[in-house]
């Protein structure tokens, strides 16, 4: 089942505000897809390798996300995120606490990996009044996340070039 045009709406204009929220102070920069979606975010400049805002209902969280199809995208995907896993302790030093590492196994399906954090404590979509300081949480947070991850992907994106 699809979204609603009100729920597309919504998303949107989350994701409006958070992005000029994030303009202001200096965040990662994004577009906002006219599709009203639950997520938004930016390719890093590493084919299917995206660093994306969520938003769910009653939390959020950010994460980059490895997702190469074709016949050989799991050991693609696999071999990206194991690059970056082997540097775990350091991306999580730099971004200020513990990420979650997400494979196939752990998603339950596909052949994606990610990393990714969450915010619970400042509510979702639906705490509509909480927005503005989620949106900040969020931008701080991402701001931090690609931070810690920005040397790893240049490796990455040097190493594939």
């Amino acid at each position: 089942m699809g979204l609603t045009q009100q729920q597309k709406q919504t998303y949107r204009s989350f994701w409006e505000k958070l992005a000029d929220r994030a303009d202001v102070r200096g965040g990662h920069p994004f577009s906002v897809s006219p599709k009203g979606r639950y997520y938004t975010g930016e390719n890093v400049g590493i084919r299917k390798v995206d660093l994306n805002h969520v938003i769910l209902k009653d939390r959020a969280r950010g994460h980059l996300y490895i997702h190469n199809g074709g016949d050989d995208a799991r050991e693609r995907n696999k071999a990206i995120f194991g690059r970056l896993w082997d540097t775990r302790r350091e991306i999580e030093a730099d971004f200020g606490g513990e990420l979650d590492w997400v494979t196939p196994e752990t998603r339950g399906r596909d052949n994606a990996y990610g990393v990714q954090y969450w915010i619970v404590e400042r509510g979702g979509l639906d705490h509509k009044d909480s927005w503005r300081e989620l949106q900040r949480t969020m931008i701080e947070k991402m701001m931090r996340f690609e931070k810690a991850l920005r040397p790893h992907i240049e490796k990455l994106r040097v190493s594939q070039s």
